[in-house]
């Protein structure tokens, strides 16, 4: 099932970017960004694989793709990446998503007095309105989308 949980997914690009597929009815902080890391990986696979069948090599698909990277998200000291794991150290060590990462942690924090990390929360819950009908209308989400809402994320 999708993580849907209201009190953490408060917007569309929260859900781009953190609505991922949960075995089970409770996930806990800790899980939660393990998966979402997860997820970037299969994004940035998707964007390498696209890019080699255009004719590049692996390498250069990765290089076109940390720097399509560095064209979205503020990323301090680029390592320029040689594979698709170190791409996503990369988008996970910019601004965009520590900002994003930090409203999610504080979300799952609140939950309960004594929240930790590893304290458990609800994968769904009840929405209501627009966010409701953008949630069901979404498609499966490519690695633009990613950027993008990682982008927008941080501009609020």
């Amino acid at each position: 099932m999708v993580f849907k949980n209201p009190d953490v997914i408060q917007n569309i690009d929260d859900f781009i970017i953190g609505g991922i597929h949960v075995d089970g009815d409770e996930i806990c902080y800790l899980n939660y960004k393990r998966e979402v890391e997860k997820n970037i990986l299969k994004l940035v696979c998707s964007q390498v694989r696209d890019t080699m069948a255009n004719g590049n090599n692996h390498l250069d698909a990765i290089q076109d793709t940390a720097d399509l990277v560095y064209s979205y998200l503020n990323v301090n000291d680029r390592h320029y990446p040689m594979d698709e794991q170190e791409i996503v150290s990369e988008i996970m060590r910019s601004d965009e998503f520590k900002a994003w990462d930090t409203g999610i942690y504080y979300r799952f924090m609140s939950f309960e007095y004594k929240s930790t990390p590893t304290t458990p929360i609800s994968v769904v819950g009840k929405y209501n309105g627009e966010l409701k009908e953008e949630m069901e209308n979404a498609e499966e989400h490519s690695f633009y989308d990613l950027l993008i809402a990682l982008s927008a994320a941080f501009n609020l």
